[in-house]
């Protein structure tokens, strides 16, 4: 049997309150360090990013459950109106699978997508809807 290898990484981002941001950070996991990719730009501005090997996970003391869907409705109350967090993670399990998936955060939203999902449904609309197929084994 083999391994699942999986690797995530953030877009850089803006947030209005850097206290509860720096909260919110504190309270994520992975099986690797999650590697903080802060860093203030030449006017001022902190941009904040992050990634790690591994999927991330996020843990509240107040709660027994790993909850990242709970984190990322956290994370929208501190994006300014005109930001969007974005979360990509790829993964592995040798050659039986590959998947991946993105996930955008804004203010007001929260849209993800599978690239497997995706892609069946792409094809089937090329070819005319008929199309199904086995993507893993």
């Amino acid at each position: 049997m083999a391994n699942y290898m999986s690797v995530t990484r953030t877009n850089y981002f803006r947030v209005t309150d850097e206290d509860r941001y720096n909260e919110l950070f504190g309270m994520l996991s992975s099986e690797d360090a999650v590697h903080d990719f802060t860093k203030t730009d030449s006017n001022g501005i902190v941009w904040h990013g992050f990634g790690c090997y591994g999927d991330v996970e996020y843990y509240d003391e107040n709660n027994d459950e790993y909850d990242f869907d709970e984190w990322l409705n956290k994370l929208q109350d501190v994006l300014p109106d005109d930001e969007a967090f974005i979360l990509e993670s790829a993964g592995h399990e040798n050659l039986r699978y590959v998947t991946g998936w993105t996930v955008v955060v804004t203010k007001d939203e929260i849209a993800s997508i599978s690239c497997d999902a995706w892609a069946k449904r792409k094809a089937k609309e090329l070819l005319g809807g008929d199309f199904v197929t086995k993507t893993d084994y």
